[in-house]
């Protein structure tokens, strides 16, 4: 037992082999045998045994109006190797921008891999395409994935109605003209309390208590919806119900209400 416990190294004395390691550049050899130097392939080296299939962020397929920063690709892989995936490539465009490639990159990105091309542009929409290399070469190139992004702000006029706690919910009503039907129509939204959005009668989305909790002295979330198909050329009505929710609702274990404040508004 004493031998067992004298060969396993305490935290300190781990510590400082590493900085030890660091300091003199020491690289014992089974280090180096798991940590060996990976090769890629050629850039025009074609394997036609893999295809990557699906990529996706780290949010929901359906979600619009992304965080800017911080965006991660992952992918699947449709048929498997013969060999591992030992590298990747990744290549983006904004809008109608030409494309951009990324350098290929050692690893199978299995953990995802940061988005290239820095903050995703405001409000507007990037595309991303994927390969993966294996020892014998690179796989075609993905279907492209597009993402939208949000806004980093909003500014505009809380809009709201005086009403009582707990009562009945106030209803807001605005009307729209437009001269023809939009080719593209996003509403960003959110509320001081809960809110329900209807454009001519029919709901946004399908969500229930928007836009959620929140620490709301320090920020509010904000929505996208598509609206697109919703508005038509002509008169349109934007309708909205708002209710307390947690923002002006009782907490139960606070036995409070109104923590936050005491006016529900909207902004649209």
């Amino acid at each position: 037992m004493g031998s067992a416990r004298a060969a396993v190294a305490s935290p300190v004395s781990r510590r400082r082999a590493l900085i030890e390691t660091f300091r003199y550049g020491v690289v014992c050899n089974d280090a180096a045998e798991r940590n060996p130097v990976v090769k890629l392939p050629e850039t025009e080296q074609v394997d036609t045994a893999v295809t990557v299939g699906l990529v996706r962020t780290q949010y929901t397929s359906d979600l619009i109006g992304l965080p800017r920063q911080g965006l991660r690709l992952f992918w699947t892989l449709e048929a498997r190797p013969a060999s591992s995936v030992i590298g990747y490539q990744v290549q983006w465009r904004d809008g109608g921008d030409d494309a951009r490639t990324g350098e290929p990159a050692v690893g199978d990105g299995a953990l995802g891999v940061l988005a290239p091309g820095g903050d995703l542009p405001a409000g507007a929409e990037r595309h991303y395409r994927v390969r993966v290399a294996t020892e014998n070469g690179w796989s075609a190139w993905s279907d492209e994935l597009t993402v939208e992004a949000g806004v980093d702000e909003m500014t505009g006029r809380v809009i709201g109605v005086e009403s009582p706690r707990a009562g009945a919910s106030p209803y807001l009503r605005r009307e729209i003209l437009l001269r023809a039907a939009p080719q593209r129509a996003r509403l960003r939204a959110s509320a001081l309390g809960i809110y329900e959005l209807t454009i001519n009668g029919s709901r946004v989305d399908d969500e229930h208590l928007s836009p959620g909790w929140t620490a709301y002295q320090e920020r509010i979330v904000v929505a996208t919806h598509d609206v697109t198909d919703l508005l038509t050329e002509g008169e349109n009505v934007v309708g909205a119900i708002l209710s307390d929710g947690w923002y002006r609702g009782r907490l139960g274990w606070r036995h409070r209400d109104a923590i936050y404040g005491d006016q529900l508004g909207l902004i649209a």
